[in-house]
C-alpha cells in the first residue's frame, strides 16, 4: 500500500537505477543529493532533491530528474516536443536538452539545506518556477549583454530573492 500523500515516506535513492522508479511507482519520494551548479540560484551543490513520481505530462516550469547518458540531472521543463520534454539548467546560457518520458525519473517537489525542507509546490516558487521556464529563451542572451557588473548584481539579486524564499 502506497503511503498517503499528506506524508508521504522518503527513501535515499538507492544505487540500484530501477529500485528508485519501483519505489517511486509505490508512492514513496526520495532523497537525492544534488552536486552540480546548473539550477542556480534555486538549487546549490549539498542540497537534497526531494523526488516524487513524475505526472504523465510533466508542467512547464517544473523541475525533473532525469538520466541522460548514464547520470542523474536535474533541469527545469520549459516545454514539450511531441512525445518529448525540453529542459534546461536555470544556469545554462541556451543548452535545452531533450528528454523522453522513459528518461523521467521524477519531479523534484522540494529540497533541503542546512536542514531546513522547502516545497517547490509552495505559490512563490510555482509561480517563480513558472516564469523562469518563460524567460528561459531570451534571459541568457540578455544577461550576456550585460556588462559584466551589472550582470554581477542582477544574478545576486536573483540568488538573494531565491534564498530567502528558500
Amino acid at each position: 500500500m502506497a503511503p498517503s500523500n499528506a506524508r508521504r515516506r522518503i527513501a535515499d535513492l538507492p544505487d540500484h537505477p530501477g529500485l528508485g522508479a519501483e519505489l517511486l511507482a509505490r508512492g514513496w519520494a526520495l532523497r537525492v543529493a544534488f552536486a552540480g551548479g546548473s539550477m542556480e540560484p534555486l538549487l546549490h551543490p549539498g542540497d537534497f532533491l526531494i523526488v516524487e513520481e513524475a505526472p504523465p505530462r510533466p508542467r512547464p516550469g517544473s523541475v525533473l530528474l532525469f538520466r541522460k547518458r548514464g547520470i542523474l540531472v536535474a533541469h527545469r521543463c520549459i516545454g514539450s516536443k511531441g512525445a518529448a520534454f525540453l529542459a534546461k539548467g536555470d544556469a545554462a546560457d541556451a543548452v535545452c536538452e531533450t528528454v523522453s518520458r522513459e528518461e523521467i525519473l521524477g519531479e523534484v517537489v522540494g529540497f533541503e539545506r542546512r536542514g531546513k525542507r522547502t516545497s517547490l509546490r509552495s505559490g512563490p516558487f510555482l509561480l517563480l518556477g513558472m516564469l523562469a521556464s518563460l524567460a528561459s529563451p531570451w534571459l541568457p542572451a540578455l544577461l550576456n549583454r550585460m556588462p559584466r557588473p551589472v550582470r554581477r548584481a542582477a544574478l545576486r539579486a536573483a540568488g538573494a530573492i531565491w534564498n530567502r524564499l528558500a
